[in-house]
């Protein structure tokens, strides 16, 4: 069930309930977790029940997409790594490992707060692929080895490109507002002071 790029005794899986994607066991970020053989997780699987994939450990680091077009305007400069959608929105994890140790997690939010990507890492986990909510499965997308990148570049990367994002939905009258670091935001910040709204809401007849 497990996929097995997956199958590797420094990555650590959780118990997650059928049919859905709470965990079962408490303490999970720390030592209660199990590695791809155990039997306690084995059984739970043999049973129908679902599992979660902990991000943090052995350096894995997974993108979780919450919208399909973060991930369109990002995906064509992002190393191909194996990748699962999710279960009922069919929306893509990519699945990495950086040279970091518990990597830290951290997310884009647009203006009104509605999440665009979770970088899940030290103390997240995500559904892993062969679990089922209802008569939908996650399933396997991209069955590719997982790509070793460093986890600067990564982060930096995605600040990097997401201000384009900006110019984007800018033609769709929604100006995000991500969280990147101070000299990024200043990058975006310089964007929005060229964009002449009154001209660009006559255009849209508004």
């Amino acid at each position: 069930m497990i996929p097995h790029q997956l199958q590797k005794k420094e990555f650590r899986f959780i118990r997650v309930v059928p049919n859905g994607k709470r965990a079962i066991d408490t303490g999970w970020t720390s030592d209660n977790n199990f590695d791809y053989t155990n039997n306690s997780l084995l059984s739970h699987l043999a049973q129908g029940g679902n599992y979660g994939v902990c991000g943090g450990f052995g350096g894995l680091l997974i993108l979780d997409f919450d919208t399909q077009k973060a991930y369109d305007l990002v995906s064509s400069i992002l190393p191909p790594t194996f990748t699962t959608r999710s279960a009922t929105k069919k929306l893509p994890h990519l699945y990495y490992r950086v040279e970091t140790e518990n990597p830290p997690s951290t997310s884009f939010n647009d203006l009104d707060g509605t999440r665009l990507l979770d970088v899940q890492g030290r103390g997240k986990m995500v559904v892993g692929a062969n679990s089922k909510i209802g008569d939908n499965y996650y399933l396997v997308d991209k069955s590719f080895p997982i790509t070793k990148v460093n986890y600067t570049t990564l982060i930096r990367t995605l600040e990097g490109v997401f201000p384009k994002i900006v110019e984007e939905l800018t033609k769709t009258k929604h100006l995000p507002n991500f969280k990147f670091l101070p000299d990024v935001r200043g990058k975006i910040n310089a964007v929005c002071s060229r964009v002449d709204m009154h001209h660009l809401l006559s255009h849209y007849g508004v």
